[in-house]
């Protein structure tokens, strides 16, 4: 009996740690983000352009992260855990759809709109990650065909 709870008790010691670890790995960040900080994200985004390089998902997130940082912001530092985790928070409360990203439907197209500009934002760092999905697709389509010729 007391070797089983002894044997309990160290796994779960052992397991907190890591567990944390996961928590914070995986948190939603962006959903208590404040207007300003939703704008930098995406300023930081448009400014960078990073599509779907994952390499420049890490700069911003490090640069978010030091933002976050002094900002006083509850995650800070360690908001994003790396560029892919950077990634995946802005497909999933950014990215506009390709339909609404290239909607030529009159959108308040100025940063001094309604909500800070958040929408306008939202619309050209969604048409710069559709323009490097495109271009990359383009690439590989160009590389594919190139194989098949040399096999010929």
């Amino acid at each position: 009996f007391l070797p089983t709870i002894l044997l309990t008790a160290s796994v779960f010691f052992v397991s907190m740690p890591f567990c944390a670890i996961v928590e914070v790995a995986n948190h939603n960040v962006s959903k208590y983000f404040e207007l300003e900080q939703e704008i930098r994200f995406l300023i930081e985004i448009r400014d960078l352009k990073p599509g779907i390089n994952i390499p420049q998902w890490d700069i911003v997130a490090s640069r978010m992260n030091d933002y976050l940082l002094g900002t006083g912001h509850y995650f800070g530092k360690y908001a994003f855990y790396d560029g892919r985790h950077c990634c995946g928070e802005f497909k999933e409360k950014y990215l506009l759809s390709r339909k609404d990203a290239f909607d030529v439907a009159p959108l308040n197209d100025s940063v001094h709109g309604e909500n800070g500009g958040l929408d306008y934002f939202k619309r050209q760092v969604s048409k710069d990650y559709y323009d490097s999905f495109d271009e990359h697709l383009a690439k590989v389509h160009e590389e594919g065909l190139k194989s098949r010729c040399a096999e010929v």
